[in-house]
């Protein structure tokens, strides 16, 4: 997502992949992914710097079930798994799952899924869904639509928690979504987090992939050496010099070029009496009596984007405890091919309709249907609207618009192009 931010233009992005057992949201702010300092391995916490991701259990083969006590429609953590998979794989599975629902919906053809290399059994899946149905007193697809609708609420409460309690606004960001199911939900989880731009990438189904080739080197070195203000600039110079050298050493040992290397350091500060620290970026050059001050203001503006503005307190004694420094290798990424723009009209792509179930119409309506490949740059149509790919269905629902980029990518405007401020 860094990578593709950068050829994009966007510095603020959303991460959302949706897999067959489970929905991940990371974030990448101001152009750089988001890190936490603990990971959790089972029961055991571990002082590890790892890429922030969270995650539930709401995917493809999440599997629908109904509360015993409560008689409430939920949806996962259990998975049907790839064996046997949801019920129209037609490989045994019985349990219902959100791919089912889908292709109950009409979102799903079942003559082009993996590109018609597998046939889906719709009867397969209804009977699933139908066991539900008969319990909710509802019709198969309105049981269909429920299942849906309790997996997409999953998806938009955990974007939230990634950004709105952290301190971030949804609509300062762009929504990336992928995964083989990120672009059949998508349209709906994106708008009800709050995000009014969604970018269904080419390389949906192949993003991670795309991000292993796109990496940057990173290594990370730090020090240990608690200290209260006022600070000693000069100490604090000294140790960031020697971490900044060490992470060097350790670049060039790699075979990083000297012009390809970047340096950012940092130091985690708290309040004197707290437990957690706020990690602050160090401004560049030697650490002063003048760059002191701007060191200071970073701590503060971390604290209140992580704690809520006014949340810090001046008079309070200030530790310094962790230096750190980061050393990037940039190395060169994956090359993606431009499309100069063409003409809005994307008939040439629109290969058949069929009636496909939406809430905001009150249920099946026709719908255009397209084939990702035959899509052009600058070509734009109006939900609702299926667009097909081999690896990957994207939905766009009533009221949006869908606009493909030079490269390829699925812009998707749940306002529907009007006046309405994107994500930046």
């Amino acid at each position: 997502a860094q990578v593709l931010g950068r050829i994009l233009g966007y510095r603020n992005i959303i991460t959302t992949d949706v897999g067959g057992t489970s929905f991940d949201v990371g974030l990448v702010v101001d152009g750089e992914a988001q890190f936490s300092e603990l990971a959790t391995f089972d029961q055991y916490e571990l002082t590890l710097p790892i890429i922030d991701v969270a995650t539930v259990g709401a995917g493809g083969g999440s599997i629908a079930w109904i509360e015993p006590d409560t008689g409430v429609l939920r949806v996962g953590p259990r998975s049907a798994g790839a064996e046997p998979g949801p019920a129209c794989y037609g490989l045994g599975g019985m349990a219902a799952t959100v791919t089912d629902a889908n292709l109950i919906l009409g979102r799903i053809n079942p003559e082009y899924f993996l590109g018609g290399r597998r046939r889906l059994n719709p009867q397969c899946a209804y009977d699933a869904v139908q066991q539900l149905a008969v319990q909710l007193d509802l019709s198969v697809e309105e049981t269909a639509m429920g299942i849906v609708d309790v997996a997409d609420a999953h998806m938009a409460d955990l974007v939230r928690k990634a950004t709105v309690e952290r301190g971030f606004d949804p609509r300062d960001f762009v929504l990336l979504a992928f995964g083989g199911a990120g672009p059949m939900h998508a349209a709906a989880y994106g708008p009800a987090a709050g995000c009014h731009r969604i970018v269904v990438p080419a390389l949906a189904s192949e993003f991670s992939a795309f991000g292993i080739a796109g990496s940057d080197a990173r290594v990370v070195e730090e020090l240990s050496s608690p200290m209260t203000a006022p600070f000693d600039t000069a100490a604090i110079t000294s140790i960031l010099e020697e971490l900044e050298r060490r992470a060097r050493v350790r670049l060039t040992s790699s075979g990083i070029e000297k012009d390809r290397s970047e340096f950012r350091r940092y130091v985690t500060i708290r309040y004197r009496g707290q437990a957690h620290s706020v990690e602050t970026l160090v401004p560049e050059g030697t650490v002063d009596d003048e760059s002191l001050p701007r060191l200071l203001e970073n701590f503060r503006l971390a604290y209140e984007q992580k704690f809520g503005r006014g949340t810090t307190y001046e008079r309070a004694e200030l530790q310094a405890i962790t230096f750190r420094v980061h050393g990037l290798g940039r190395l060169h990424p994956p090359e993606l091919s431009r499309q100069a723009p063409g003409v809005p009209d994307a008939s040439a792509a629109l290969t058949a309709e069929r009636p496909v179930y939406f809430r905001q119409a009150g249920g099946s309506v026709p719908t255009p249907i397209y084939r990702a490949d035959h899509l052009r740059a600058g070509n734009r149509f109006l939900g609702p609207a299926i667009v097909q790919a081999v690896d990957t269905t994207i939905v766009i629902h009533p009221g949006q618009q869908a606009e493909i980029d030079s490269f390829l990518n699925v812009i998707i405007d749940p306002a529907g192009g009007d006046d309405r401020d994107g994500c930046s």
